[in-house]
């Protein structure tokens, strides 16, 4: 029995994003959340959610210490900064956009690679733990110069999209999904 995906292969319709496609919506990603939390910081210290230690942000003008205030939580709200990360990237994989606002804007989807479909809640979780449990682990890694190559081994497997044919990075290739444009 065909799936949609040999079908649509058949075809030759799918086109399957490469490393700097993926690159430029993972960019896209980092700015929104980036202006996200500043407006996020800027609402909770207006409302004096958050106390900074250097004064509040209207007498030092200082927004950067309100958006890092969630590193005083200690390893509590590094957790509790991953988890949130994770859901917010299911959330997205999960809507009619089937990925984050930057593949959305590209034109880009996240698909199952065995059915052409979108991808379930399992299948969501599985490839955002890796993802961004890779990236973590990675970049935690290159900060310290000792492991500096375990986290460069680590951030290889995002550009084994391109490398490979179905332009899948590591942690695709593991929770069978791929990204391609949208029809």
């Amino acid at each position: 029995m065909e799936t949609i995906l040999d079908e649509i292969n058949e075809t030759k319709d799918v086109r399957f994003a490469g490393f700097w496609l993926r690159l430029m919506a993972f960019i896209l990603d980092m700015i929104l959340a980036f202006v996200f939390l500043i407006i996020f910081a800027l609402v909770f210290v207006i409302f004096g959610v958050f106390s900074i230690p250097f004064g509040n942000i209207f007498s030092n003008l200082d927004i950067l210490n309100s958006v890092f205030t969630i590193s005083y939580l200690g390893y509590f709200g590094q957790v509790l900064s991953i988890i949130i990360i994770i859901s917010i990237s299911v959330m997205f994989d999960l809507s009619k956009w089937h990925g984050t606002p930057g593949k959305y804007l590209l034109g880009l989807q996240i698909t199952e690679i065995k059915t052409g479909e979108v991808i379930t809640l399992q299948t969501s979780i599985l490839r955002n733990v890796i993802k961004n449990g890779a990236s973590i682990i990675g970049l935690i890694s290159i900060l310290d110069p000792v492991k500096g190559i375990y986290g460069l081994v680590i951030f290889l497997g995002f550009f084994a999209c391109a490398f490979t044919e179905k332009k899948q990075a590591l942690h695709d290739l593991l929770a069978g999904t791929t990204i391609s444009f949208r029809n």
